[in-house]
């Protein structure tokens, strides 16, 4: 597997936790819970988007239509 995939795909299960995290908190609602949403919970969601934001840039600096790319051929 790519290193790239990899390191996608752990950034965005970063993401998932902190959306869970935030589910979680908002079912058990409290003054507590506002805290671990707030602090937790967005703070894993704002790592997990720039670890991905840190793992894609090199790739997109190498060929920056490498999405358009990737796109048109899934269409085919």
């Amino acid at each position: 597997m790519n290193a790239v995939v990899q390191k996608t795909r752990r950034a965005l299960a970063v993401v998932f936790v902190g959306l869970v995290v935030e589910l979680f908190t908002i079912l058990f609602w409290s003054p507590l819970m506002f805290v671990l949403f707030a602090s937790v919970g967005a703070g894993l969601v704002a790592l997990g988007g720039l670890f991905l934001v840190v793992s894609l840039w090199p790739s997109l600096r190498q060929n920056p239509h490498a999405a358009v790319i990737a796109d048109d051929e899934a269409d085919r």
